[in-house]
């Protein structure tokens, strides 16, 4: 049970880790 739990939430800061890291390199690529 716990397994499913672990495993969303990881999921889900996976995606909002990803997220950010592509709003970064957005907005480097918009500097130079």
């Amino acid at each position: 049970m716990y397994g499913f739990a672990v495993a969303d939430l990881q999921e889900a800061v996976l995606a909002d880790l990803r997220e950010t890291i592509h709003e970064l390199f957005l907005q480097l690529l918009e500097w130079y």
